[in-house]
């Protein structure tokens, strides 16, 4: 395999989606862990492998309902994945034919094996409740936005100035990003274009840059300020804003 392969398999991507990282991409958490995010939906895969195997006579024709589950713990899922879904579901549930019900066993008919086997699927569900919400439980840094530049009356985006604070007991480097609810253009840099390395419980208030060509959001629009470290691998976010700012430079 080429480098260009393996890109989207290795690199990591924003957090975005319609998932449970919705909590963090919408400024209610203050951030998460997206290494234990993962966790968690990789424990919700095993879940959803595990009871189709215990409860196959029945999720035989409804399997692809179930991994959907694994996209909502996801870092970055689309609802357009359950609806591509859709017609798969529809095909299984009207084409494959139903168990009879002599597949099976007499112990499980008698309920004997019910018991062991829904706690095959309950011990990896409850380690999926256990671990997302640990990693939404501390975000490694803390952000607040404290003023913004703009030109072109208001329409572009200039800079962004952030105070952030690094609540671990490491140096890291965040790298940041302004989420207004639509495609951003990019990560802003600080002014001098030199990237941040924050010591361990330092604090600092920087100003952003943000790509040339960047679009403000729209007046009366809640956005908010995103940072992103890679030890701990994780996405911490400021509160969310309403974007009423006054024009700082002269329309071009």
């Amino acid at each position: 395999m080429t480098r260009g392969t393996l890109t989207p398999l290795v690199d990591p991507l924003v957090a975005d989606g319609q998932g449970l990282v919705t909590l963090a991409t919408h400024g209610i958490t203050g951030g998460v862990n997206l290494t234990m995010l993962s966790i968690a939906g990789a424990l919700a895969l095993v879940t959803s492998v595990v009871a189709f195997a215990v409860w196959y006579p029945t999720l035989k024709r409804v399997w692809p309902l179930l991994l959907p589950v694994v996209f909502f713990f996801a870092t970055r899922s689309l609802s357009t994945y359950l609806t591509d879904l859709v017609p798969v579901a529809l095909v299984a549930a009207t084409s494959v034919a139903a168990a009879p019900d002599g597949s099976r066993s007499p112990q499980l008919r008698a309920g004997r094996l019910r018991l062991p086997r829904a706690a095959l699927v309950a011990i990896p569900a409850v380690g999926v409740v256990i671990v997302s919400a640990l990693a939404f439980s501390n975000a490694p840094l803390e952000l607040s936005v404290r003023a913004v530049t703009t030109s072109g009356g208001g329409r572009t985006l200039d800079t962004v100035t952030t105070w952030v604070r690094n609540d671990t007991s490491s140096p890291v480097t965040p790298h940041f990003m302004v989420n207004a609810g639509n495609n951003p253009n990019g990560f802003l840099v600080p002014v001098g274009g030199r990237a941040l390395v924050l010591g361990p419980h330092a604090a600092i208030t920087v100003t952003l840059t943000a790509p040339d060509s960047t679009v403000a959001p729209q007046p009366g629009a809640r956005w908010l300020v995103e940072a992103y470290t890679v030890t701990p691998k994780a996405l911490s976010t400021s509160p969310l804003v309403v974007w009423n700012p006054t024009p700082t430079r002269p329309g071009n």
